[in-house]
């Protein structure tokens, strides 16, 4: 049982990539993504690199058939209206709003960027240490927060708005690619992406740099057509830059979290990588959510009306807490669903993802507006952003994706 996503997924990526004629599209990316955390679910077999809780949990035929199943469900609208079909994305007839934002963000970025160098030194000096602290509630404070609340505002409002890196990526390459504006507006909404990070490091997290990464390819894969070859240099050379510091990052971290551990570091990214579809197996035949709720989907939502457990991290404590079980861990963004509700919800969420995007993403192909790309891409970033958890489980991740899309409809008019 343990290696059939591994093969699943890997026969699902060649058919759409000899179907696309060998091209790599949004579709098979995420397959490719299924299929190389399926080899690692492997690895945690053969090295014995399970989790305590499921040691002795045995895969059934029904779990692996939903995971592979469902999943597949959702990558299937995006497959048949694949992105590769645009042929042209339509530039702004005003790009204004565009460099404008793109000012003011940066800026703010920048600012935020080098008044927390200080914690970023504190962090580095023990990276293990602040990553316990940060499980225990005892986190760096960031430095906005000793500003007055009116300072503060457009620091939060960044926060907020550009809350997920796909989204300034999307802007980076649409500006270089599609509206042909000066490269240096495309570099500033890079540097934005990279907002998110900075509160990755303060928590010594490294989830925040595996969802920028897998963004950048995904946005990459979106646009790569439209690129000419001198703005395709550019963005490679500073994408390698950029990945090179990245890389070495998650190296540190993950050295200073399992170096000394019993599995070592090799063992550490195993786990991370190949846990998913195990954790999602396990859940599905031996866990009963107490007390089901709607959270995970509409955070925001509750948010707005006080909910004490908001958020993947609070619904997580609580349903240890409830349970006995260890719920800390990755089961793919049907995992986070299923651990908060039941196993209904999590079937009515993929019917439904895959009824809207199948609908709506019928206008990808042929000449396109900036509008059409996002909400592909919004569809796609469920499942690219999906491997560990729900992406919008986030009170600020959901609430920035229709910022956003305000924003792009604005600008569309």
């Amino acid at each position: 049982m343990i290696a059939i996503p591994f093969v699943w997924f890997s026969i699902l990526f060649v058919f759409i990539f000899k179907k696309n004629k060998k091209q790599i599209d949004i579709a098979s990316y995420i397959a490719l993504i299924f299929a190389v955390s399926g080899f690692f679910s492997i690895l945690i077999d053969v090295f014995k690199l399970r989790y305590e809780q499921t040691n002795n949990y045995s895969i059934t035929p029904i779990a692996a058939f939903i995971y592979c199943t469902f999943i597949t469900m959702c990558i299937w609208p995006l497959y048949i209206n694949s992105n590769a079909k645009i042929t042209r994305i339509k530039p702004l007839k005003n790009a204004a709003p565009l460099k404008w934002l793109a000012w003011i963000s940066s800026v703010l970025v920048a600012i935020n960027l080098y008044m927390s160098l200080g914690d970023f030194s504190h962090i580095m000096e023990d990276m293990a240490r602040a990553r316990i602290a940060h499980y225990m509630g005892d986190d760096i404070e960031s430095w906005q927060m000793s500003l007055p609340s009116i300072v503060r505002l457009p620091f939060t409002l960044l926060n907020v708005f550009f809350n997920c890196p796909w989204m300034s990526m999307f802007l980076a390459f649409y500006c270089v690619s599609i509206q042909k504006l000066p490269f240096r507006y495309g570099l500033m909404y890079l540097l934005v992406s990279m907002n998110p990070l900075i509160g990755s490091i303060l928590i010594a997290g490294r989830a925040g740099f595996i969802f920028w990464f897998l963004s950048l390819v995904a946005c990459h894969i979106f646009f790569k057509q439209f690129f000419n070859a001198s703005d395709r240099r550019k963005i490679y050379g500073i994408v390698i830059a950029i990945g090179g510091i990245f890389i070495a990052y998650l190296a540190l971290m993950t050295i200073a979290r399992f170096g000394e551990s019993d599995s070592g570091t090799e063992g550490g990214l195993i786990t991370y990588i190949g846990q998913s579809y195990i954790h999602f197996c396990y859940f599905f035949d031996e866990y009963t959510c107490p007390r089901p709720t709607l959270q995970s989907i509409f955070p925001f939502t509750y948010y707005l009306f006080g909910s004490d457990m908001v958020g993947g991290v609070a619904m997580q404590q609580y349903y240890e807490q409830q349970t006995g079980k260890e719920l800390g861990v990755f089961y793919t963004f049907m995992g986070t669903i299923l651990t908060t509700s039941s196993f209904f919800v999590v079937l009515l969420y993929c019917v439904l993802y895959t009824t809207f995007s199948s609908v709506t993403n019928k206008a990808a192909k042929g000449i396109v507006s900036i509008k059409t790309c996002y909400v592909y891409l919004a569809f796609a970033s469920v499942l690219f952003l999906g491997l560990f958890s729900y992406y919008y489980c986030s009170p600020w991740s959901s609430i920035s994706l229709y910022l956003f899309y305000f924003f792009i409809k604005y600008i569309c008019k």
